[in-house]
């Protein structure tokens, strides 16, 4: 046998024994990155993908190759105001579509209630605070809600939808205004908009809905608005609060025997709320939900907190 002959069988055979060339999979595996944290994210797997949950600021490491991700983004949810005052605009939230993630450490906040949230150059503004009579509600990712008293009704803070960056593409929640208070003597303010669609009018009826977000890992609405305040309703009958926005927007207070519900449901969490007079809900908690509006002037009620969450194949 010559020297190229069998040259040639050894490096035949020596492919046919590469677990490397012989196994795509294994092949393909060496394509992702060795994802890691700081902070203290939820970590799970769940329909072929890994997930880290963020509810705090923290960062992501990608240790050696490029990695192909997904992640959703969810800012702050604005202040609902008292005096009346419109709930505050739920947030704006991001569903991206796949793209490849740099080798390197990349910073995730999260956002408090009032507080934009951001991840590799992208950000998901927080909602707008709602207002007092006379005074145009916040804007922001969507419009807080405009307070009300007996003669005038405040209009409701614009929303604004935002961009991505560094080339992320994917689906934008959000730009809805807030609801303008009533000016007819009922003084009901307006609900935030939420990431779902425009607040309404005049609380309590209408409050929107935040964005319904599947399977990521878990499927809940985010950025719900929060409902407006109102100062009266029929003498003798109690005035029964309505739900904020489903995806954690706050509850609303009245006044006299007033009742306060909780904020809308399918949410991660719910929202704030409890019976009692004036007691208006805050937003719930890493949803990004409005705070709800109320009836007295020192009854401010804090949007929900923003959150990321972020999947790779596993």
């Amino acid at each position: 046998m010559s020297f190229r002959s069998g040259f040639l069988k050894s490096f035949d055979e020596q492919i046919k024994l590469s677990p490397m060339i012989m196994n795509p999979s294994r092949f393909a595996s060496v394509q992702q990155g060795t994802i890691t944290y700081t902070g203290s994210p939820t970590s799970s797997t769940s329909g072929g993908y890994n997930y880290l949950e963020f509810l705090s600021s923290g960062s992501v490491i990608n240790s050696d190759l490029p990695t192909t991700v997904e992640f959703l983004i969810v800012g702050g949810g604005g202040q609902g105001v008292g005096a009346r005052g419109g709930g505050g605009g739920g947030s704006a939230v991001y569903l991206t579509d796949t793209f490849s993630l740099p080798v390197g450490t990349h910073s995730v906040t999260v956002g408090a209630g009032g507080s934009t949230s951001s991840f590799y150059g992208t950000s998901a503004t927080a909602g707008g605070v709602g207002s007092v009579a006379g005074v145009t509600a916040g804007a922001g990712s969507n419009g807080g809600g405009g307070g009300s008293n007996a003669a005038t009704g405040a209009a409701g803070g614009t929303g604004t939808l935002d961009s991505f960056g560094n080339s992320v593409t994917g689906s934008r929640h959000g730009g809805f205004d807030g609801g303008t208070g009533t000016s007819d003597g009922t003084y009901n303010g307006g609900s935030g908009g939420g990431a779902g669609g425009a607040g309404a009018p005049a609380a309590p009826s209408g409050t929107p809905d935040g964005v319904e977000i599947t399977s990521f890992p878990a499927t809940y609405h985010y950025g719900g608005g929060g409902s407006g305040g109102v100062h009266h309703g029929v003498v003798g009958t109690p005035d029964t609060g309505g739900l904020g926005g489903g995806g954690g927007g706050g509850g609303w207070g009245g006044s006299g025997s007033g009742v306060s519900s909780l904020g809308g449901g399918s949410a991660r969490n719910t929202g704030g709320g409890s019976a009692g007079n004036d007691v208006a809900g805050t937003g719930g908690a890493n949803t990004g939900g409005g705070g709800g509006g109320t009836h007295i002037a020192s009854g401010t009620r804090a949007g929900g907190s923003g959150c990321f969450v972020i999947r790779w194949a596993v």
